[in-house]
């Protein structure tokens, strides 16, 4: 059995203690940057929180988000507890141990002793271990608990989101099945090693379309460890009527430097539209010239254009291939923000942020689809 196949049969999880890990480290180092921010002046920018329409849509359900509100107290209790009363304890004990040291340090010297450069190391030290000791507590106290709640949230707030744009089925870890898109041009080098995750499936004006965030994995050639080649959003689109060839478009400077196309595609011309900011922007590549040419109308372009600067620092690829369409945006970012433990469940920023991600996919599902009709 290839890789692929059992990529296939098997989508690639993410080690639960490697993200259990992430989240410690992170949650502590936040905490630790709001004190120095707020120790030297600096106040930290308020989020901003989810818009009146959204919350009315957030209270049809509202037992659903009473549960979700006393899980986040609960998890912020926690939060407080580490973040607020025993990191600070630790560092304060790191303090006067480092204090101690200097001290130490300074009697030898006025005794004739010679410094040790070791000293800086015994000043950090503490510093060191009580950071280490409060992630660590994190780890066994906090991050497991944050992760279920954020797989909660998505899981009971994301489907009653959709609920406006239709019919559609989310899934936390669904996936895209990989090896159908091999055949797209565009698909990031990868050795079966694909996660995915936030998974959209449904119609939309008759056309059958999924989504997911993916992270594509491949390893070099002498190293064992595989290495992120593709973070972002994944758009997989399907209609009833479509176009009899291959059709390649990548961004220039953002994706076509992050990875090749990976699948040979015979009798491929470049295309060169009539639209001049385009053609500085993006590559493109067909089978059939004039085809590709009705494809890619005003309204696609210019629509592919804003996208363009709205992820100005990532990239785009597109293919269209045997009457489907795939759209990849390498953001760095997940496809669907994640809520904040801090702020409650009917104010969650994440919730408006979805709200608008989902727009522009439906726009440009709604281009995609018209385009091919």
């Amino acid at each position: 059995m290839s890789t692929e196949q059992q990529g296939e049969l098997q989508p690639y999880r993410r080690n639960i203690a490697s993200q259990r890990w992430l989240v410690a480290v992170d949650f502590i180092l936040n905490k630790i940057s709001a004190r120095l921010a707020l120790r030297f002046g600096r106040n930290r920018q308020p989020p901003s929180l989810a818009s009146a329409a959204v919350k009315d849509v957030l209270q049809q359900r509202r037992d659903d988000i009473q549960q979700l509100e006393v899980e986040r107290q609960r998890l912020q209790s926690q939060a407080d507890l580490l973040g607020n009363k025993l990191l600070p304890a630790f560092l304060l004990a790191a303090a006067a141990f480092a204090g101690w040291t200097v001290l130490s340090q300074l009697w030898m010297l006025i005794n004739g002793g010679d410094f040790n450069l070791s000293f800086f190391m015994s000043v950090l030290s503490p510093f060191f271990w009580a950071i280490m000791l409060a992630v660590g507590i994190s780890y066994l106290s906090f991050a497991g608990s944050y992760l279920n709640y954020i797989d909660n949230c998505k899981q009971r707030l994301i489907p009653l989101l959709l609920t406006e744009f239709g019919k559609l089925d989310y899934q936390r870890y669904g996936a895209i099945p990989i090896q159908p898109l091999a055949a797209s041009g565009i698909l990031p080098p990868h050795n079966g090693d694909v996660f995915q995750e936030d998974y959209i499936v449904g119609y939309y004006r008759q056309c059958h379309f999924q989504v997911s965030h993916a992270e594509f994995y491949g390893r070099q050639r002498g190293h064992q460890r595989a290495r992120k080649k593709f973070h972002g959003l994944m758009l997989y689109l399907a209609a009833p009527t479509g176009f009899e060839g291959v059709t390649t478009l990548v961004q220039q400077r953002t994706l076509a430097s992050r990875f090749k196309l990976t699948t040979d595609v015979a009798n491929t011309e470049q295309v060169f539209l009539e639209d001049a900011d385009f053609n500085q922007r993006f590559t493109v590549y067909s089978t059939d010239q004039i085809a590709a040419r009705a494809w890619l109308t005003p309204a696609l372009m210019q629509r592919l254009l804003s996208l363009s600067d709205q992820y100005a620092d990532a990239g785009i690829a597109v293919s269209m291939f045997n009457q489907q369409v795939l759209l990849l945006l390498n953001t760095d970012q997940p496809a669907l923000t994640t809520p904040d433990s801090e702020i409650a469940v009917a104010d969650l920023p994440f919730c408006g942020q979805l709200h608008s991600e989902l727009q522009n996919i439906f726009t440009v599902l709604e281009l995609l689809q018209s385009s091919r009709s």
